[in-house]
């Protein structure tokens, strides 16, 4: 009955604005008329609007990714339709899987069926610096100093870097918070053992959590049928997810750090070495899933979704509920609890967390093939500008009025449990969530903080604690490619350690082949550039 009143209330504002609406209104690419229009009107621009036509909507094609089972819907969805009309484009999306992106992306500028904003370059890559040298992409050095918008408020600090090639820009990154990463865990799990669990937790906190999930039943069914740690190694980001943030709750630099003023591979200290015996140790007894390498980005989070595991690392905002990742495991469980811890306590007693900004995966570059002529990719700069302030910012943040929130006399927001599940189920909330550059964090519209929200107040809060990667923009596109090459070498050897096949001698033997293969070059180079800086 909620629902289907919800649902009448959103019929009834699509038919107050169609009857409303001016001549001229932007067409969108599901040829549905916006649903309505926030309340507040347009703020100043940081940059003036720079010749979009006001009868012809400009057509903006576009790759962009998903991560759930489906894509958002672009058909009846308020907050696209909104924008279309609002900033008279029509942006035309083709969808595909995130963990397809980077496929797609190249499957299409290979095939020379680019789209105007292509999403998914990943910048370390070498097809993506190869593209860029032979002059695929618009390189918008230059251009890009005309929309500071765009690098002030769109782009974190690191990532400003991290996302030139060869000291030119071509790619807009996605924005990553530096300190995102936290152990998501069953609450109701230490609930039923009656555990206390430290405000930051040290690595040998995690070992002990790893342990009494496994061996105490914390399900209660009188079965031994869970596992403490679920982990995955699976050579990409879950390295830096997992593996690393244990690493670095141990003393370890992240990837990359100075030992004496000398530039290291975190593979080359004891603490990283002291993670690996503790993890070897925990997959002897049980206390990790045995299947950490077979565990790809689309079957991650199965053990715990399956009610088999405790503890994970991944991104904080994944323990929302509902709305999260474990909407599936509360389905079947509806008594568990999810929760989550984001600092780590390394052995100095210093609260720590590694980031996970070790380059750019993910952002929107502009094929020359695709975008014509420099005043199209000013458009496009533009909208982007645009898409981030005002009532369209807006109706990103927290929907369409009279929809998605309604506001109260005093112009606080006030948004319902039906509204909320309606953007959800309208594809609203996060139609824009990996299309476009976008900002951090929302804007303050007057609405309540959502658990979402107090997350990303917490990664902001963080950052001050992130363990960076101190190569980041400090290698050629030579050396990251030989990185990318060697990777491989200390991956087989970091598993096969930890389960048992080779031992210390054999693992210090492969960071010996990475040292002579080319490693050390790519030490020597940090070191170089880090002095420097």
């Amino acid at each position: 009955m909620k629902k289907g009143i919800a649902m009448l209330l959103m019929i009834v504002m699509v038919l107050s604005a169609l009857v409303g609406c001016s001549d001229g209104g932007g067409a969108n690419s599901s040829s549905e008329t916006s649903s309505g229009t926030p309340s507040q009107n347009d703020t100043s621009q940081a940059e003036d609007s720079q010749g979009v036509s006001e009868d012809t909507p400009f057509v903006i094609t576009t790759l962009a990714s998903f991560f759930e089972q489906e894509p958002p819907s672009t058909t009846n969805n308020p907050v696209f339709d909104f924008v279309q009309e609002k900033l008279n484009v029509e942006i035309q999306v083709t969808w595909t899987p995130n963990g397809e992106a980077m496929t797609k992306f190249n499957t299409m500028m290979a095939g020379d069926n680019a789209l105007m904003v292509m999403g998914g370059a990943d910048v370390t890559s070498s097809n993506y610096i190869r593209m860029c040298q032979t002059g695929a992409f618009w390189d918008i050095t230059d251009i890009i100093k005309d929309y500071p918008f765009i690098t002030d408020t769109l782009m974190s600090d690191v990532q400003r870097d991290t996302s030139l090639t060869e000291g030119r820009r071509y790619c807009i990154p996605s924005y990553v918070p530096d300190a995102r990463i936290a152990m998501v865990y069953r609450e109701d799990w230490v609930e039923n053992l009656g555990i206390e669990l430290p405000e930051v937790m040290s690595a040998q906190d995690y070992y002990d959590l790893a342990k009494a999930f496994t061996e105490q039943d914390p399900d209660q069914n009188g079965v031994a049928d869970t596992t403490g740690f679920n982990y995955v190694d699976d050579q990409d980001k879950e390295v830096n997810y997992g593996f690393n943030t244990l690493a670095v709750a141990c003393g370890a630099p992240n990837r990359y750090g100075v030992r004496d003023g000398k530039v290291v591979a975190y593979f080359q200290t004891e603490e990283y070495m002291d993670c690996l015996r503790m993890m070897h140790d925990m997959y002897e007894n049980g206390y990790l899933n045995s299947e950490f390498m077979t565990l790809g980005s689309g079957a991650k989070y199965n053990p715990m979704l399956d009610g088999r595991a405790g503890f994970m690392f991944t991104t904080a905002t994944n323990a929302v509920t509902p709305g999260g990742k474990f909407d599936t495991l509360l389905a079947n469980e509806p008594d568990a609890k999810i929760g989550y811890k984001m600092l780590s306590l390394d052995p100095n007693g210093n609260k720590v967390v590694n980031s996970n900004i070790t380059g750019v995966s993910g952002g929107n570059v502009f094929p020359v093939s695709a975008v014509k002529s420099e005043e199209d990719l000013r458009k496009i700069l533009q909208f982007f500008v645009d898409l981030n302030q005002g009532d369209c910012a807006k109706a990103l943040d927290i929907g369409i009025e009279g929809i998605h929130y309604t506001t109260n006399a005093d112009g606080t927001i006030e948004i319902t449990d039906e509204q909320r599940e309606l953007r959800d189920a309208d594809g609203s909330g996060s139609i824009f969530a990996n299309m476009f550059a976008r900002r951090l964090m929302a804007d303050d519209w007057g609405q309540p903080l959502s658990d979402y929200d107090k997350i990303q107040q917490h990664y902001a809060e963080n950052a001050q604690y992130a363990v960076p990667d101190i190569s980041v923009g400090m290698l050629s596109s030579e050396n990251i490619q030989k990185e990318n090459e060697l990777a491989s070498l200390i991956y087989d050897a970091r598993a096969q350690f930890i389960m048992g096949f080779i031992d210390e001698a054999a693992f210090n033997a492969a960071v010996d082949t990475w040292l002579s293969s080319g490693g050390q070059a790519i030490l020597d180079e940090i070191q170089a550039n880090y002095v420097t800086e």
